[in-house]
C-alpha cells in the first residue's frame, strides 16, 4: 500500500559521520527547536487529536503526517549520535543548552486555526532546513535534510488542500 504522506524516493541515510559537535548542535535545532520535527510531532498530534471529534477526513491526514514526522525525528536523532551528541530534547544556540518545552506547540482552538498554525510551522521548518543544508558541509546529512525537506512541502500541498476544502 502506498504512503500519500512521504514520497516514495529512499532516505538517504549517512553512515559514518565521525565526531563533529558543531554539527550535531545545528540538527538539534531541527530535531528539537522551536520549530522542529519534535515540535511537528506534538504539535500534529494534538491537532489529530482534536479532529477525531470533528472531522475524520482531517484526523486521518494529520495522523499520517506526524507519522512521519516521527521517522524524520528518529533519522535526525540516529545523525545526532553519529556525530558524538545525545539526541536528547535540548538545543545549544550560543553553547548553552536550551530545552524544549511544550510551549512551542500551538494549542489553537478551531481545526481552521490548527491546520494554519501546522502549515505555518513546516514552512518555517522547511527554511531551517534549506540553511542547514548550506551551512553543513557533510554531503550526507544535506542530501538527508533535503529529502526530509521534500516530504515537509508534501505535507503543506496536504494541509494546504484540506484548509481550502474545509475552509
Amino acid at each position: 500500500m502506498a504512503n500519500v504522506f512521504q514520497l516514495s524516493s529512499p532516505y538517504p541515510m549517512p553512515t559514518g559521520l565521525g565526531c563533529n559537535r558543531r554539527d550535531a548542535c545545528r540538527l538539534l535545532e531541527v530535531y528539537c527547536g522551536q520549530a522542529s520535527e519534535l515540535t511537528l510531532v506534538t504539535q500534529v498530534a494534538f491537532h489529530q487529536t482534536e479532529a477525531m471529534q470533528n472531522n475524520a477526513s482531517i484526523a486521518q491526514t494529520l495522523q499520517g503526517i506526524c507519522r512521519v514526522d516521527l521517522q524524520h525525528l528518529t533519522m535526525l536523532g540516529s545523525c545526532i549520535r553519529q556525530l558524538g551528541a545525545r539526541p536528547t530534547y535540548r538545543t545549544c544556540p550560543n553553547g548553552e543548552p536550551v530545552p524544549w518545552t511544550p510551549r512551542f506547540v500551538n494549542y489553537r482552538s478551531s481545526m481552521r486555526d490548527m491546520l494554519e498554525a501546522d502549515i505555518r510551522t513546516k514552512e518555517r521548518i522547511v527554511r531551517r532546513y534549506n540553511r542547514l543544508i548550506h551551512c553543513i558541509g557533510n554531503t550526507q546529512i544535506s542530501a538527508l535534510l533535503n529529502r526530509i525537506c521534500e516530504d515537509e512541502l508534501l505535507h503543506i500541498s496536504l494541509l494546504t488542500e484540506l484548509l481550502n476544502c474545509y475552509f
